[in-house]
C-alpha cells in the first residue's frame, strides 16, 4: 500500500512540473515560429531589392509595408546608409548601399522586432 502511495505521490510530481512546461513550451515554440516568419520576411526584402536593381534601394516612409502571414501583422521599414570600409570610412553610396530591413510584430501586446542588414553592390 505504501508502495502505491509513493507512486501516486511521484506521478503527481511530475504532472505538476510537466503542465508548467507545456505550456511554456507551446508559447516558446509559436514566438519562434514568429521570429523565424520576420526574419523570412526581412531576406525576402533584401532578395528582392538585390534583383530590382541597386538604383532602385530607397529608405521606406511611414507607413512601412505591412505583410500578414500566420494570423500575425508583421511591419517592415527599410533603412539605407553608407557602407563601412574596415579602415572606419565609409563608400560612396554610388558603390555600395548598407540597407536594413527591420521587421516589427506584436506578441502578446509586446512589441517586437527583427533586423537584417546586408551590403549591397552596384553591379558594374
Amino acid at each position: 500500500m505504501a508502495e502505491v502511495m509513493v507512486a501516486f505521490l511521484l506521478l503527481s510530481v511530475i504532472s505538476v512540473v510537466l503542465a508548467g512546461v507545456i505550456p511554456a513550451t507551446i508559447t516558446g515554440t509559436a514566438r519562434a515560429a514568429q521570429r523565424n516568419t520576420a526574419g523570412l520576411l526581412a531576406e525576402s526584402s533584401l532578395a528582392e531589392m538585390r534583383q530590382t536593381g541597386f538604383g532602385s534601394i530607397e529608405p521606406t516612409a511611414a507607413p512601412h509595408l505591412s505583410v500578414l502571414a500566420g494570423g500575425v501583422e508583421y511591419n517592415l521599414q527599410v533603412e539605407v546608409e553608407s557602407a563601412p570600409l574596415s579602415s572606419g570610412g565609409v563608400m560612396d553610396q554610388d558603390v555600395a548601399k548598407l540597407v536594413t530591413v527591420t521587421t516589427r510584430w506584436t506578441y502578446k501586446n509586446m512589441d517586437q522586432q527583427l533586423a537584417r542588414r546586408a551590403v549591397i553592390f552596384k553591379h558594374v
